[in-house]
């Protein structure tokens, strides 16, 4: 999802790279985007006739949350330990 912000770091020589929160938000509206298209084109195939929208949302979170201890979602491509060693030697990343 986050392919954005691999994307924008890869490029990151060519110019300053947009922020995660940028990304995130770009990642955001691509899914809502999709979302909606699908949920209108079904309400049309039952005969509904309702317009539907996308509305993305900011959050404020507890730095001091403990799921910030332990994160779960990995942000990025997976890779093995040989391609991550690959891409170091490749691009110093």
């Amino acid at each position: 999802m986050l392919q954005i912000a691999m994307q924008e770091y890869a490029a990151r020589h060519l110019e300053p790279p947009a922020p995660l929160s940028v990304c995130v938000a770009m990642s955001q509206g691509y899914i809502g985007y999709d979302l909606q298209n699908a949920l209108r084109e079904e309400l049309i195939d039952r005969g509904i006739h309702k317009a539907v929208s996308t509305v993305l949302t900011q959050v404020r979170v507890d730095p001091a949350d403990p799921a910030f201890q332990r994160p779960t979602k990995p942000i990025g491509s997976f890779m093995t330990k040989e391609e991550a060693d690959e891409k170091v030697a490749e691009k110093g990343i």
